[in-house]
C-alpha cells in the first residue's frame, strides 16, 4: 500500500501539469482564431483595428468568428484553465461583475482575453512598427474582464499587472500583431513596456 501511495503521490503532480498544459493549448488555439478573425476584420476596416471602447473588440469580431449569441460568452473568448479569482471572491463581487456566469462551469467563462488599449481604432496594421513583439490580445485578468480603461497612450507596468493574467503557470498567452502565439511569464509580459507600444 505504501509504495502504490508514494507512486500515485508522484503521478498527480504531473497529471496536474499535463491538464494545465492542454488547457494551455486550447486557450492559444483560441487565440489564433481570434488572431485570424483581427486580419480579416482589418482588411475589412481600412487595416484599423476594433474599438477598445464602445461596443468592445470582441463584439467587432463576433461576425467574424460565426459568434450568434451573446459575443462576451462565446466559447473562443473564455478559458479552459480555473480562476483562482472566482474562489476567492464574495458572492457580492461576482454578482456585480460582467462574468457572473463564471460560477456556472469550470474556468473563465465570458471574454477571458482583453485587447492592448493602445491598439485603437485609429491604428492602422500596416502601421505597426514591430509586429512580431507588439501584443495584440492577451489572457485578462478574471477581475477585469469587460473593463476598459483609458492609459492615455502611455504603458506602465502597474496597468500591466493589473490586466494581465497568470492562471497558466504563472504566465499568460499572448496573441501578437503579427499573428503568432506565445505563452510567457506575467513578470516578462508587464515589465517589457517595448511590447504595447504600436
Amino acid at each position: 500500500m505504501a509504495i502504490i501511495a508514494l507512486i500515485a503521490a508522484m503521478l498527480f503532480p504531473i497529471m496536474g501539469r499535463a491538464r494545465e498544459l492542454a488547457r494551455r493549448a486550447q486557450c492559444a488555439n483560441n487565440l489564433r482564431q481570434i488572431g485570424i478573425a483581427m486580419f480579416i476584420y482589418c482588411e475589412d476596416h481600412n487595416d484599423l483595428f476594433p474599438r477598445e471602447g464602445g461596443p468592445g473588440w470582441y463584439n467587432e469580431l463576433a461576425p467574424y468568428l460565426d459568434i450568434t449569441d451573446d459575443p462576451f460568452y462565446a466559447d473562443i473568448y473564455s478559458c479552459p484553465t480555473p480562476s483562482s479569482y472566482w474562489q476567492i471572491s464574495s458572492i457580492d463581487i461576482i454578482d456585480t461583475c460582467f462574468a457572473a456566469e463564471a460560477l456556472s462551469r469550470h474556468g473563465v467563462t465570458g471574454l477571458a482575453y482583453n485587447i492592448n488599449f493602445l491598439l485603437n481604432s485609429t491604428v492602422r496594421l500596416p502601421s505597426v512598427k514591430n509586429p512580431s513583439q507588439t501584443i495584440c490580445i492577451f489572457d485578462c485578468k478574471d477581475e477585469c474582464v469587460g473593463m476598459w480603461d483609458d492609459w492615455g497612450g502611455v504603458y506602465t507596468p502597474a496597468d500591466g499587472d493589473f490586466y494581465v493574467a497568470n492562471r497558466h503557470s504563472g504566465g499568460a498567452n499572448i496573441l501578437w500583431v503579427d499573428g503568432h502565439v506565445s505563452w510567457l511569464l506575467k513578470d516578462v509580459i508587464i515589465n517589457t513596456e517595448e511590447w504595447w507600444k504600436p
